[in-house]
């Protein structure tokens, strides 16, 4: 199916497991460029090791986003990480 998301900047919060994961999956698949969040750096790792090819490697932050500090690093973070959109 095509979105229109090719080179378009996506964050997904949850992305580590479950239907957060999943929409990774589905997000790089169109070619989007993908943020994934979630809480624990070691769920999001496993996410990073199991993700088929793609047209952009997404990049992972482990934050809790429920504080303020944690969402705005997030957000530097991914930006930082060539996400100047976001």
């Amino acid at each position: 199916m095509e979105l229109g998301l090719k080179d378009r900047v996506v964050v997904v919060t949850g992305a580590s497991k479950g239907i957060g994961l999943a929409c990774v999956h589905a997000f790089a698949a169109e070619g989007a460029r993908v943020a994934m969040i979630s809480r624990s750096r070691a769920n999001l790792d496993a996410a990073l090791a199991a993700m088929p090819p793609s047209a952009h490697r997404p990049v992972a932050v482990a934050a809790d986003l429920s504080r303020a500090d944690e969402a705005a690093r997030a957000i530097a973070l991914s930006c930082r990480s060539g996400f100047e959109t976001v």
